[in-house]
């Protein structure tokens, strides 16, 4: 490599920042016995250490190099009648300005390439920064999804419960009467089981079993009479697994019941039945 270009290199060699083709490079041009390039890699190493070295001593070492320019600089006489003469220079010295100038040009190397490095760690950094909030927002959304289901199951359950609750003040009644329905359709294991109290004034309906209904349908239980036959008692939709309980309008106080069943009908249901009866129930074998 050409001696102008491993000069180019000398400041980066200061700092340890050669790779190791480049170190090789410049140490080979160093043992081959460059003066010059050795001088000025000193130079710029001692450059590099009062960057990093602490104020105080900074101080200190700047006094004490330019004592040794001032010496270096001073000229030399033999007596006090003696003509100052020009120092001579020796072969390959450095003369002190020279010193100063690459000094100068050092500082300002080593600080053009402390402010890259320092520019890189800053991208690295806002780099690992982002990468560290997309994953603490893509955390945030998890737990905010399980915190959305958690809240739709605890509504599920507070309904179940409210749902067990109506049920069981109906069946608590004195005069509850409980009708059982048995599967005359399609769902062969679907069961359930009507409360109706007239002193508290509520029916309900216990059902499971039964199939989710398609789009636009849905379940409706029917009182049947003797005087209007089909009468509409309600719709339901059953829960996705378990039981579902239901509420149920009270039957006609004036009419002799017969039976109840429970139809699938279109959504919001209809005022007489016109689907596929699911399940069915005498209410003469009513307790």
């Amino acid at each position: 490599m050409e001696h102008d270009k491993i000069k180019e290199l000398l400041p980066l060699a200061a700092i340890d920042k050669l790779d190791p083709d480049q170190a090789r490079i410049v140490a080979e041009h160093l043992a081959s016995g460059c003066r010059e390039c050795r001088q000025e890699l000193e130079v710029l190493k001692e450059a590099a250490a009062l960057i990093a070295m602490p104020k105080g001593e900074e101080s200190e070492a700047k006094r004490r190099s330019e004592e040794s320019l001032s010496d270096q600089s001073a000229p030399q006489t033999s007596t006090a009648d003696a003509a100052p003469k020009p120092a001579a220079r020796a072969p390959g010295a450095v003369w002190p300005w020279r010193v100063a100038t690459g000094a100068a040009l050092a500082v300002a190397v080593l600080m053009g390439l402390m402010l890259q490095s320092g520019t890189a760690q800053l991208r690295q950094m806002r780099r690992i920064q982002r990468a560290q909030v997309a994953m603490l927002e893509g955390q945030a959304l998890e737990l905010s999804r399980k915190l959305n289901a958690a809240q739709a199951e605890i509504a599920e359950l507070s309904r179940v419960l409210d749902e067990r609750m109506r049920l069981e003040g109906v069946l608590m009644a004195p005069d509850a009467r409980i009708v059982r329905l048995e599967p005359v359709g399609p769902a062969k294991a679907a069961r359930a089981t009507v409360v109706i109290s007239h002193k508290v004034g509520k029916a309900v309906i216990d059902a499971a079993g039964l199939p989710q209904p398609p789009p636009g349908k849905t379940y409706q239980l029917w009182w049947i009479t003797k005087q209007r036959g089909p009468v509409p008692a309600g719709t339901f939709t059953p829960a996705p697994q378990g039981e579902t309980v239901a509420p149920a309008e009270m039957p006609p106080g004036k009419e002799r019941m017969l039976a109840a069943a429970v139809t699938l009908e279109p959504t919001p249901g209809m005022p007489k039945p016109t689907g596929e009866m699911y399940l069915k129930g005498s209410l003469a074998e009513a307790r």
